[in-house]
């Protein structure tokens, strides 16, 4: 069960942290989104870079759970597919 205690503010890293999403480093210095939330009766705290969290709010499977660290930065799996089966001006 998952539950959002802070729905993810930006700040500036204090010291390196790997993102909770694609896990690369995020740099001391960089912005980042901070979480807070609630997932099996445990609470937890990461970081995500900007882009990783646009993706994860995308992500349509996001709120079941998902394996930190697994997914491509700023995206989601399956995501760059569904884009390219949408078809062009130039070809539609």
């Amino acid at each position: 069960m998952y539950e959002e205690i802070d729905d993810g503010r930006t700040i500036t890293a204090r010291k390196d942290h790997r993102c909770e999403w694609c896990g690369e480093v995020i740099r001391k210095g960089e912005s980042c989104i901070k979480r807070t939330y609630k997932w099996e009766d445990e609470f937890w705290d990461n970081r995500q870079h900007p882009e990783c969290f646009e993706a994860m709010k995308r992500c349509p499977f996001a709120d079941e759970g998902f394996c930190p660290g697994e997914n491509p930065r700023g995206a989601f799996e399956g995501e760059e597919e569904e884009d390219e089966l949408e078809p062009t001006r130039e070809t539609a």
